[in-house]
């Protein structure tokens, strides 16, 4: 498989290492609204109670999905407000060795969820004490990264935007699907080394063909 494409990306190194070299993929990434499909509002409101709870902590949640030749990988992108800490989650047991590193800011007793002040109308934040984080918002973690809770959801992307891989996030406007997205900066690499990734886009675009 050869790629035609004006970035790069981490799979590009093994580039060659297909045994059919003569289809080549047309690599570009564009965006498209997904206003009402059923994978945005699994994106958008699934972790709704975790938003909840992280965002007091002074930490930014957010959640995605992507989609690579077929299956679906649900993360959660993990990252201080200042930007200074950024990290892609795969799995609940990531996601929760992440929330256990965040100091705690109140003791026991306190109570630190957002209060509205009376004389001035203004919000103010405090922090949520750690064990305030539920035993519902462990399950909705489980939930959101079990791949069977996303049957049904993703399957037909492909073949409509004909792309091997995209991703779903919460954008400006809403919900957006990107094709082809930079994979190296979404830490994908984690779950899918560079020759086994390239392996499977080109049998990937060629059944896409086919069909």
């Amino acid at each position: 498989m050869k790629i035609a494409s004006e970035y790069k990306d981490y799979y590009d190194v093994a580039i060659g290492s297909t045994a059919d070299e003569s289809y080549t993929f047309q690599r570009a990434c564009n965006s498209y609204d997904l206003p009402s499909h059923p994978i945005a509002e699994k994106i958008g409101q699934e972790l709704i109670g975790i938003h909840d709870t992280i965002d007091r902590y002074r930490y930014v949640v957010s959640t995605l999905a992507i989609g690579f030749c077929g299956e679906i990988f649900p993360l959660v992108e993990f990252s201080s407000y200042d930007g200074k800490s950024k990290k892609y989650l795969y799995n609940s047991n990531d996601f929760s060795r992440e929330l256990n590193k965040i100091p705690q800011e109140c003791n026991e007793y306190e109570t630190c969820y957002p209060k509205r002040h009376s004389a001035t109308d203004n919000w103010t934040y405090g922090y949520v004490h750690k064990r305030s984080y539920s035993k519902w918002n462990e399950t909705t973690i489980s939930e959101y990264f079990e791949i069977s809770k996303w049957q049904g959801l993703y399957e037909d992307l492909f073949k409509e935007y004909s792309a091997p891989i995209f991703l779903v996030e919460d954008g400006d406007t809403g919900i957006v699907l990107r094709t082809n997205p930079v994979l190296e900066n979404l830490q994908f690499v984690k779950l899918i080394d560079p020759y086994t990734a390239v392996q499977r886009i080109s049998s990937f675009m060629k059944s896409i063909e086919e069909s």
